[in-house]
């Protein structure tokens, strides 16, 4: 028999909270605070806020967890949902599915994905790099922006624009996301009914570049020189120090902090959690990757990704030849 969790304790979700400032796009379904009608669906707490989310944070609520699930659901489409809603639960926010109840619609919803997913798999490289053409755009005026000279009414206008281009990035990540979702489901089905074990799944897909790769390439390049240029001792400290003990040290260390900046301003961006306004940039706070160098100057050999890269392959492809005899 399932539990039903009062939630009158979050009916009012915070003193002084403002309804409009919650009045965000949606397809299918607002998200807001628990109402007392909620207690009879099922709700789950989103994990990517541990910590629970500021004020600002809300944008992640509406422009992901809202808008960008329910349209990808809605143009896909998925037949059984309409994408997720959210209600606020204090800082926290539960997700819940926007059920589709008609059978019709049911039916409809799987013959149009059913003949989508076909053209998908075939323009999937070219689909990607449109979008991907798409996001470095975007970033590209985002990471470049000169504050400097500029009137409230100007970082005014930054803010709005930074809000719209949020907005579609999350649109772009489940138009993709979904999709791949569904396949990857279909082939573990597909798997689990052909007595193939589902677990190796994974390696079907495996062997591919990525923003990742690229980015931890990028950084054995500069333990490469931190060896090279003979200051790995200076790392040899906590990571929120070692910045200062590099520029203190001057010579060949500045040389480094010259090339790490350069690194920064392409990898700078990255967060140690997503959608988090709390959680400072790389470029803000760099102490996580000199961290990361810090370990990886601490290792007998360095990682080979050419061989890693070369036994995902072959891993891939005996799990694909084992699937096919």
């Amino acid at each position: 028999m399932a539990e039903i969790v009062p939630v009158d304790q979050f009916l009012d979700w915070y003193p002084g909270w403002t309804p409009e400032l919650t009045d965000s796009p949606w397809l299918a379904e607002r998200s807001g605070p628990f109402t007392k009608e909620d207690e009879s669906r099922f709700w789950f707490v989103d994990f990517h806020w541990p910590r629970g989310f500021s004020p600002i944070g809300y944008l992640f609520v509406s422009d992901c967890g809202s808008w960008g699930t329910q349209t990808a659901a809605h143009f896909l489409p998925l037949p059984p949902a309409k994408g997720l809603v959210q209600r606020m639960g204090g800082p926290f926010p539960y997700e819940g599915e926007v059920s589709t109840t008609s059978e019709w619609e049911l039916g409809f919803r799987a013959a149009r994905i059913e003949r989508n997913m076909g053209p998908f798999l075939q323009n999937f490289d070219a689909i990607w790099n449109e979008r991907k053409w798409e996001l470095e755009l975007g970033l590209g005026y985002f990471e470049s922006y000169d504050f400097a000279g500029k009137s409230l009414a100007d970082i005014g206008q930054f803010m709005v624009d930074a809000r719209t281009f949020h907005r579609r990035a999350w649109e772009i990540h489940f138009e993709l996301m979904y999709p791949l979702l569904g396949i990857y489901l279909q082939m573990y089905g597909l798997c689990a009914s052909n007595g193939i074990d589902p677990g190796e799944v994974a390696k079907f897909f495996q062997g591919r570049d990525s923003r990742i790769m690229e980015n931890d390439r990028a950084m054995w390049d500069l333990v490469r020189e931190a060896q090279r240029l003979g200051i790995a001792e200076h790392f040899d400290t906590e990571p929120e120090q070692i910045r200062d003990h590099l520029a203190k040290a001057g010579g060949n260390a500045s040389v480094w902090l010259t090339k790490f900046d350069d690194f920064l301003k392409v990898h700078g961006w990255r967060t140690e959690g997503i959608a988090d306004t709390n959680i400072p940039s790389w470029i803000e706070n760099p102490a996580s990757p000199l961290g990361q160098i810090r370990n990886f100057l601490s290792m007998d050999e360095p990682h080979d990704f050419e061989k890693a890269m070369a036994a995902s392959h072959v891993e891939r492809d005996a799990a694909i030849d084992a699937a096919r005899s």
